[in-house]
């Protein structure tokens, strides 16, 4: 498993607070700028922000499966550089510069 700099997870949600264990980390708000959200649609945005550990992870995972693939000679059989680019382009977006445990993945 890949080391991020984020809050670790799993995250949790109760519909608006999202939480890693017992610490609040982060609020969907139902209004902003005088636009109002539905409680359905601001539950949904929270769940969605609180799978964000995982979804991180997998794509890392993804990515490094990829590379271990075309690095042992199964070129034919992993997605080119069109599939993989933007997930190296998101990953690195998401962690930073500073982050040189991912970088090495993200090189590939």
């Amino acid at each position: 498993m890949i080391m991020h700099q984020h809050t670790p997870g799993p995250w949790t949600t109760d519909a608006l607070y999202i939480y890693s264990g017992k610490v609040t980390i982060a609020k969907v708000y139902d209004m902003a700028e005088g636009v109002e959200v539905s409680p359905e649609q601001a539950a949904s945005d929270a769940h969605l922000i609180a799978k964000a550990p995982e979804m991180l992870d997998m794509l890392a995972s993804c990515l490094a499966y990829f590379d271990d693939m075309r690095n042992g000679g199964y070129a034919a059989a992993t997605p080119d550089a069109a599939w993989t680019a933007p997930i190296r382009a998101l990953l690195w977006d998401i962690e930073g510069e500073s982050s040189a445990k991912i970088h090495s993945i993200l090189e590939g």
